[in-house]
């Protein structure tokens, strides 16, 4: 296992590689393919996406609409 200021000398490519070695050998290959789907990039500019996406609401409103959806569940 690698400590932590031994990470820290080496390129990112390497720690990737670490890594993935890693999951692979926790996980097994199709676990490590599983794992990546689960965390993929997306797509997208969820920056850009999140300041519209409650453009005009009130902290109150937002509050309101996630307390209504609390008591559906």
């Amino acid at each position: 296992m690698i400590k932590d200021r031994a990470v820290e000398k080496e390129t990112p490519f390497r720690i990737m590689t670490i890594g993935i070695e890693a999951l692979r050998e926790k996980l097994g290959a199709i676990g490590v393919a599983e794992f990546f789907r689960y965390f993929g990039l997306g797509y997208g500019d969820y920056t850009k996406e999140r300041k519209s996406m409650r453009e005009g609401q009130t902290l109150d409103e937002i509050c309101e609409e996630i307390r209504a959806k609390e008591q559906k569940i």
